[in-house]
């Protein structure tokens, strides 16, 4: 590691003093426990790419010379811009896995934003439950290399923080969208769809406000779309183009990284194997046992938001972000389940459908704890910053 490499990591530092759960004890712990995870995390990563394929590798080297391709979206742009990071800064190979750990990093402290927003509008403070999340190892180990991933994730987590406040965080939003639509400009389209879904969905919302949130979002969806059209050689407009565009996905996505016997199976089993797997039957080695436990922990808190749907109906009710999420969220697990080869690839996509969940798992679950309290103490005792409708009690 060199002095670039340091210079990554006081990045992260940099994030303190913006991010106010660190003013207390627990949250400063909590800071520098997700730090010290996460640049551990790209240091093993680092190690794991020194004896396993990995994209890492293509972007830092470019062994096939793609940085002199014609500008391009999604892949040509990242390998570019990594090579425009090595040529303007120079950094070791680890070095590189240490900035683009910062992505990823400040990604995890606007889920951690996202996550006290969802407890704090149902009446409590962060409980320790949502906190435990923030260290699930897939979220670091994945979030924590050169390529599109750690990006991705910072965008998303940071898409989802700004549709709090939309009002005054439209240009952080904005930025979002320009970052995937760098990398991944499907998933660009996706967002500006799902906030305008978001923003036609808000029933407390007033028509003018949701006037106004409609047109500013297909708008950017106009935008983006034709952004995504000319990058992806797709037309949106109709399904036979759309179709061929997935069928290229998945065959790329075979090429990368190899077929398994999830080619031909039922749109239910590659959903489940997306989620879940591996499983520790399918699991082999170290790595594969810590991605099953870390998916039985995802089994949980699925289930736990499917058998609780009521809450999670209120939580979509409740406000913008906890749409934009849902919709974000499940749209993209659809897409992604229809796209999927193996479990390698799933591994790293799921990075991208866990800030919504997550946020929307820690609206049900301070949802279920106001129950309690309702029940326990009655109406005149509930929890502040809840109300009767959020609750499920008549209106």
């Amino acid at each position: 590691m060199s002095a670039v490499g340091i210079l990554a990591v006081l990045l992260c530092l940099a994030a303190l003093p913006f991010f106010p759960p660190a003013r207390s004890s627990r949250g400063l712990l909590l800071f520098f426990g997700i730090m010290l995870l996460h640049v551990s995390a790209s240091v093993a990563f680092y190690e794991y790419a020194l004896r396993s394929s990995a994209d890492a590798a293509l972007y830092y080297y470019d062994t096939t010379g793609l940085r002199r391709s014609e500008m391009q979206l999604g892949t040509i742009f990242t390998l570019k811009f990594v090579q425009f990071i090595k040529a303007s800064i120079g950094g070791t190979y680890l070095d590189h896995f240490l900035i683009f750990q910062v992505f990823g990093f400040w990604g995890l402290l606007f889920l951690q934003r996202c996550l006290e927003y969802a407890h704090q509008s149902f009446g409590d403070a962060l409980t320790r439950v949502p906190n435990w999340l923030l260290f699930l190892p897939g979220l670091h180990f994945w979030t924590s290399a050169p390529g599109k991933d750690a990006p991705l994730f910072f965008a998303i987590c940071l898409a989802l923080w700004a549709s709090i406040r939309l009002s005054t965080r439209a240009m952080w939003f904005a930025a979002a969208v320009f970052v995937m639509l760098m990398f991944r400009p499907h998933i660009a389209l996706l967002a500006t769809a799902a906030l305008a879904g978001g923003a036609f969905f808000g029933g407390r919302s007033s028509a003018l406000v949701k006037i106004s949130l409609i047109g500013v979002a297909l708008g950017a969806l106009s935008v983006v779309a034709g952004t995504v059209q000319r990058s992806l050689v797709v037309d949106l407009t109709d399904p036979t183009s759309v179709g061929s565009f997935l069928e290229r996905q998945q065959q790329r996505a075979e090429w990368i990284e190899g077929a398994t016997n999830l080619q031909d199976a039922a749109f239910p089993v590659r959903l489940l194997s997306l989620l879940f797997r591996p499983f520790f039957v399918d699991a082999g080695g170290a790595f594969g046992l810590v991605s099953s436990v870390e998916n039985l922990i995802l089994l949980f808190v699925i289930g736990f938001m499917v058998w609780n749907w009521r809450d999670g109906l209120t939580a979509f009710r409740f406000n913008l972000p906890f749409r934009f999420g849902f919709l974000f969220s499940v749209v993209l697990i659809i897409l992604l389940t229809l796209t999927y080869y193996n479990v390698g690839l799933g591994l790293r996509q799921k990075t991208m459908i866990m800030p919504g969940v997550l946020t929307l798992f820690a609206a049900q679950w301070m949802l279920q704890r106001a129950r309690t309290h309702y029940r326990m103490y009655g109406m005149q005792s509930h929890p502040p910053g809840t109300d009767e409708f959020a609750l499920g009690a008549p209106r």
